[in-house]
């Protein structure tokens, strides 16, 4: 069974559950809640979803919280309350501790009972089997949002290549999220408990770049910091340095980049001392590097040593179903951040799944912000603040026309395909076509049979 497979079993084993079932992190914000407990608590599934533990006592939803209690003391609790209906109920409270004894999340699940005997009974039989379900459920895919089958398949793919030391390279628009994929990727490799250093290759001037990525000695040069300076790669060694943009560097700098992986030792400018570094390799694009590589603008040797692994990700508006789950995370946080109790209309959740978001991901999270700092309403809807934006955006929702043709060509290849059952040979022959230029389609656009994912 794959990661996403077993990812999805746990997410139904807790929704199925008969009790309530409740995640909260270190900040009482709610990560997950079933329908029992929204239920039980007599508020929509949506609202408690963004929603936290403390502003729920606040507005009288919850009276007292076992989980609260288990937050703040660091230990288990069992709870009797009263729901809004007055009903009985016991809850079971148990916190997930961090090595230096910080709480980081607080697992609560409960059940109706009459009797503390009855629950302690039900609490005995079931709270090894529940608690291994959350944990499970805590440390799959919380981090990273996954609704579409697109980026369900690219997870699968990321998680089961995050362990090997293989140099991934990931292609996608700008906003499409290519560094929370690399920060995923971190986090299930061996490199895991070691450093993720982030770095934007397009910010760094090319007269400090070589000095940035490999560091200097003392007084290499005027300005330069009497103690030295490390660079990016010794900052990294023994965990994962993330090069985003790297179509953007120079060819001398490129030059110098594919030496320190071959060789995996670097130089600081103004020393001669090799050191040896050793740090996992992620590097991300939204250029087309094999074009670059045919005009000159990119080393073909670097260029073949980066893209061992290539991982694509989808725009956003190739995933819908990603849209509204993200618009919801999102609103959330803002909602945190200034203190404000908003929602979206269903027409608004119409006109997101609508729009083409051409700033994808990036393009969401701050039109979100936007709406709910301009928005005197709590319910927010598609009124004239969304329409100017909309309307003020739509020349950007024409692509240019290599992308638009990309996008028309990948979406028909994979049609054609899942009506064929993928066969390969047959798609050659309708399409009239060589199947080593299909195969080669099928690895740029990054479309997998299904069911091969998960062998």
């Amino acid at each position: 069974m794959s990661n996403t497979q077993k990812n999805d079993l746990y997410r139904k084993a807790l929704e199925h559950y008969s009790g309530t079932v409740v995640i909260i992190d270190k900040n009482a914000d709610v990560l997950y809640a079933n329908d029992f407990a929204a239920e039980t608590l007599g508020i929509a599934k949506e609202k408690l979803l963004q929603s936290n533990y403390y502003h729920l006592i606040e507005q009288g939803v919850m009276t007292e919280s076992a989980g609260l209690h288990a937050l703040e003391t660091g230990e288990q609790v069992n709870l009797y309350c009263q729901n809004y209906k007055q009903e009985g109920m016991y809850i079971y409270s148990v916190p997930e501790l961090n090595p230096d004894g910080t709480v980081e999340y607080v697992y609560s699940f409960g059940q109706n009972n009459d009797k503390m005997d009855a629950f302690l009974e039900w609490v005995n039989d079931e709270r090894k089997t529940m608690l291994t379900i959350i944990k499970e459920y805590i440390s799959s895919d919380l981090s990273i949002i996954a609704e579409s089958e697109e980026m369900k398949n690219l997870l699968s793919i990321a998680k089961r290549i995050a362990p090997t030391n293989g140099t991934i390279l990931i292609y996608g628009e700008s906003g499409c999220g290519k560094e929370v994929l690399a920060n995923y990727i971190h986090k299930c490799s061996n490199q895991s408990d070691d450093a993720f250093l982030a770095i934007n290759c397009a910010a760094i001037p090319e007269e400090i770049a070589e000095s940035e990525f490999f560091g200097y000695e003392p007084g290499s040069f005027t300005g330069a910091n009497n103690k030295g300076k490390i660079g990016y790669f010794e900052a990294a060694d023994g965990g994962t340095l993330f090069l985003d943009e790297i179509g953007e560097l120079s060819l001398k700098i490129q030059a110098k980049i594919l030496r320190v992986l071959e060789n995996k030792q670097i130089t600081r400018v103004g020393g001669s001392k090799t050191i040896n570094v050793n740090p996992r390799i992620l590097c991300a694009t939204n250029r087309d590097l094999k074009q670059m590589v045919k005009e000159g603008k990119f080393r073909e040797d670097l260029y073949y040593r980066l893209n061992v692994l290539p991982l694509f990700i989808p725009p956003l508006r190739h995933r819908k179903a990603d849209i509204e789950p993200l618009a919801s995370k999102f609103l959330k946080e803002y909602n945190k951040k200034y203190g404000t109790d908003k929602m979206f209309s269903t027409s608004l959740r119409k006109k997101m799944k609508e729009y083409s978001w051409p700033g994808n991901i990036r393009e969401l999270r701050n039109l979100i912000e936007r709406t709910v700092l301009i928005s005197q309403n709590s319910l927010l809807s598609t009124d004239i603040m969304f329409q100017e934006y909309f309307i003020d955006n739509q020349e950007r929702e024409i692509l240019p026309l290599k992308s638009a043709i990309k996008d028309m060509e990948r979406a028909y290849l994979e049609k054609v395909f899942n009506m064929i059952n993928w066969d390969i040979k047959k798609a050659a022959q309708l399409l009239e076509v060589h199947q080593s230029g299909l195969y080669q389609k099928l690895k740029d656009y990054n479309l997998t049979k299904t069911e091969d994912i998960d062998k």
